[in-house]
């Protein structure tokens, strides 16, 4: 009796797991430790990611500043020890934390994610996107990039944004792209549990 029980309840459980997805493709998705410069002291990403920014447009002196990047921990982190920041108290800047994959099948279907955090004010028209290109290395104007919609709020709590792409074969980018309109301080996005 006890086990007819049983093989009724495996058969419920078995069929209610979901289909389990494949294993996410990036190393150190958590932006977890060791931590280190791109090319500035004060440029600093996790293991395994990568930074970029620009300065440009600026016709004013406070836009698209050089931004400052390292970990942080405590109340900014989203799951883990510490959670990746761009910050540019004062001015605005334009950047992105990316991370390259590669031998990704043509025609894939890839999902990228990343849970974030905007430290700001609505005024200053902060917003973050995530993206997946393909081929394009850490160039997030680099061609065929498959953007999210624009994260302008909640402010001040992490929020999970996602995007789908389709591979065109070979590598594939997921970048965590941030800028604002105007000036504030504190100004910065953290970026924390990624996925690919």
């Amino acid at each position: 009796m006890w086990r007819n029980r049983f093989i009724v309840l495996m058969i419920c459980l078995l069929s209610i797991v979901p289909a389990q997805a494949q294993d996410n493709l990036l190393s150190n998705a958590g932006f977890e430790y060791n931590y280190s410069g791109r090319g500035r002291g004060d440029f600093n990403f996790a293991e395994n990611w990568g930074g970029w920014f620009t300065e440009s447009p600026r016709s004013e002196g406070w836009m698209n500043l050089p931004p400052n990047a390292f970990p942080h921990t405590s109340y900014y982190k989203y799951s883990g020890t510490t959670a990746q920041s761009i910050s540019k108290g004062g001015g605005t800047f334009t950047a992105a934390a990316y991370q390259e994959v590669g031998n990704i099948p043509a025609g894939a279907i890839v999902r990228g994610s990343a849970f974030v955090f905007l430290e700001n004010v609505p005024d200053s028209q902060a917003k973050v996107r995530v993206g997946v290109g393909s081929n394009v290395g850490g160039n997030p104007f680099g061609g065929d990039v498959t953007w999210s919609p624009w994260m302008t709020s909640p402010f001040n709590e992490y929020r999970q944004i996602s995007v789908d792409h389709i591979a065109a074969g070979g590598n594939v980018t997921l970048f965590i792209y941030a800028t604002q309109a105007w000036p504030n301080d504190p100004n910065a996005v953290y970026m924390d549990d990624a996925s690919l």
